[in-house]
């Protein structure tokens, strides 16, 4: 019965390739209005911004072997428009930041550590 309703049995698969095609049809039209490819979060036209972030996301989790991820023909086709996937942004562990922590109060007596300080 499910066949019959063409039910997507991948749940990894994502969207089906008339909606992906329209949003990369709307990055498309950015970039021709604009000049570029790097669509602001909050973007409020279409939710672009956060659709790319998503195809970001997956992208690297292809990249990482992980679900859901994006197909090698969706990231050629990204990519042929300027998509550029950017570094994985890599955190301190917490244990080196609480180690950071305790040497700024015995240097400077508290741990009341401002905003931008290094």
């Amino acid at each position: 019965l499910l066949n019959r309703l063409n039910f997507n049995w991948d749940p990894h698969a994502g969207p089906g390739p008339e909606k992906w095609l329209k949003n990369y049809q709307h990055l498309k039209d950015f970039k021709a209005k604009y000049g570029h490819v790097k669509v602001p979060l909050k973007y409020a036209e279409n939710k672009l911004g956060s659709w790319l972030k998503t195809q970001i996301t997956q992208y690297r989790n292809a990249k990482e072997g992980r679900q859901p991820c994006l197909s090698e023909e969706r990231i050629r086709l990204l990519e042929e428009i300027g998509v550029c996937w950017g570094e994985k942004r890599i955190t301190t562990p917490w244990e080196a930041r609480f180690e950071d922590l305790i040497q700024y109060k015995e240097r400077f007596g508290h741990a009341n550590v401002p905003w931008q300080w290094n």
